[in-house]
């Protein structure tokens, strides 16, 4: 059994923030995956806010992630990925995670996680189902393990400043035409 495993999602984009960029979603869902596993949302513990790293590679952190309570639709989370402002390996892979997510190339999340063994069952068709267990990281990924484990939203401040500018400049024109 291995010590950290891997759920995956897919994620549903609704909105883009540019400055500000945060995504929302869901990390779990009580879906089988694709490997017929199943995380019980309730059982789910995490830190206050935990990394947010391109397809698990923890040397590729890109934001952070705050899990929210659990429901009966499964874990949600929010997570922000910053602005850097300084050129450099920092910028360059935190705008291609951005970048990936606001072009919807990526739309999956998976999460890194802990099982409690001594009370994961092990089910009829292969799968193993995890009432307990410790997410430690968010990933976002290309193909999600979870089907339903998917980004709702991402936002941008640039995307509100661009969007309010454009409305002041149509009532401008509209004033003065």
């Amino acid at each position: 059994k291995p010590e950290k495993l891997r759920g995956y999602s897919i994620v549903e984009v609704k909105a883009v923030q540019d400055e500000q960029r945060t995504i929302e979603g869901w990390a779990t869902t009580p879906k089988p995956d694709r490997v017929r596993d199943i995380i019980v949302a309730e059982g789910v513990k995490s830190l206050a806010d935990i990394p947010l790293f391109m397809h698990h590679d923890s040397r590729s952190i890109v934001g952070r992630t705050v899990l929210g309570a659990a429901t009966r639709k499964g874990v949600p989370f929010k997570a922000s990925l910053p602005f850097v402002t300084e050129a450099g390996k920092l910028r360059d892979e935190i705008e291609y995670a951005w970048q990936t997510v606001k072009y919807r190339l990526i739309t999956g999340v998976s999460v890194g996680f802990r099982p409690v063994w001594e009370k994961a069952e092990q089910m009829a068709d292969g799968g193993w189902k995890f009432p307990e267990c410790e997410v430690i990281e968010l990933s976002l990924v290309p193909v999600p393990m979870n089907a339903e484990a998917v980004i709702t939203q991402f936002r941008s401040l640039d995307a509100a400043r661009s969007n309010a500018a454009r409305s002041a400049l149509l009532q401008i024109i509209k004033s003065e035409g």
